[in-house]
């Protein structure tokens, strides 16, 4: 068909389900897993989540607004709209992108490089959406950074426990791997934030290269949590 530029209009998505209400313990959460880009979510009337990153994935509690019959909306704005206000020039051009105020968007390039990708660029819910209805407690808003210093690797872990009490807690760590190797810290509870959180050191880590620079070394990190009422959950 014709050429259609998907950035210069606000796109509508809605759909109606029906749903039981949360039993008794038990969460119920809606799980965004990427939406492109400038975008926000109603439940039932209630906005719920206002997302500027497509690459992020939202976990929202909607125990609390849940019906027989539900209408969840969403909205992805124009992104021209908003690349239209002046903001500072970039230092450097980059070649074949459209729009160089693209540099202030936390989205894709795929569909805005004219005589590169076709001129589709994504739009709305780009990844699944799923409703989540857990009876046990799970962790969420896991945060992992990476760095590395001239001899070992540094993993900042931080988690939030979701249907889970402090005293439910009976020990939580987060470990890194690769073959024989395992180095593991536990986490401790900030009560200022209300998070867990450790720094995790792994001496003499191997660092990532490409194939031709050398080994892609990688590492498989994973959190063990022990819970009272619970057990072991990884």
């Amino acid at each position: 068909g014709e050429p259609r530029d998907f950035d210069a209009e606000d796109w509508w998505f809605e759909t109606r389900f029906e749903c039981e209400g949360p039993a008794s313990g038990e969460t119920v959460a809606l799980r965004f897993a990427g939406l492109a880009t400038l975008t926000a979510v109603w439940l039932n009337g209630v906005p719920i989540l206002a997302s500027e990153n497509m690459f992020l994935e939202h976990l929202v509690d909607v125990a609390h607004l849940l019906r027989e019959k539900n209408h969840l909306v969403i909205v992805a704005r124009s992104i021209n709209a908003f690349l239209a206000v002046r903001r500072p020039r970039p230092r450097w051009r980059t070649p074949m992108v459209a729009n160089q105020q693209l540099r202030w968007l936390r989205t894709t390039l795929l569909g805005r490089t004219p005589g590169w990708s076709p001129p589709a660029a994504p739009v709305g819910p780009w990844r699944p959406i799923h409703l989540l209805r857990r009876r046990r407690p799970f962790i969420e808003d896991l945060r992992l950074d990476v760095s590395a210093t001239d001899t070992d690797g540094l993993l900042d872990c931080s988690l939030q426990f979701s249907g889970a009490k402090i005293d439910d807690v009976a020990s939580v760590a987060v470990a890194a791997t690769r073959g024989d190797e395992c180095s593991r810290v536990p986490l401790s509870f900030d009560a200022r934030t209300g998070r867990w959180a450790a720094r995790l050191v792994v001496p003499g880590a191997q660092l990532w290269w490409p194939h031709t620079h050398g080994e892609p070394a990688l590492y498989q990190a994973r959190i063990e949590a022990t819970l009272r009422t619970h057990g072991r959950m990884d």
